[in-house]
């Protein structure tokens, strides 16, 4: 799914090396939505899972694991790189 935006509330403690979990809404070129959980397990380890979407992403399903490359200049923000499966309706 190639995404042309992304939101995501989270609540992480950065002083645990980023342990927490949150939530986003990604959305593709044609303004659809897919809903991921996560959940950060520190060491630069999280994992995720599908939780539904609209359009022709409603009904998506999956989930894998993401692992942190890199922390933005701002502190809050992070680049993941994550691996796993999505399957649409």
């Amino acid at each position: 799914m190639a995404s042309a935006g992304r939101w995501c509330f989270r609540s992480i403690h950065v002083a645990t090396d980023a342990a927490g979990a949150g939530f986003c809404s990604i959305i593709d070129a044609q303004g659809d939505i897919t809903r991921v959980w996560f959940r950060t397990e520190g060491q630069g380890q999280a994992t995720w899972g599908v939780i539904g979407g609209t359009g022709a992403n409603e009904g998506a399903t999956g989930g894998g694991t993401s692992s942190f490359v890199a922390r933005g200049g701002d502190g809050g923000t992070w680049i993941g790189k994550s691996r796993g499966t999505t399957t649409d309706k």
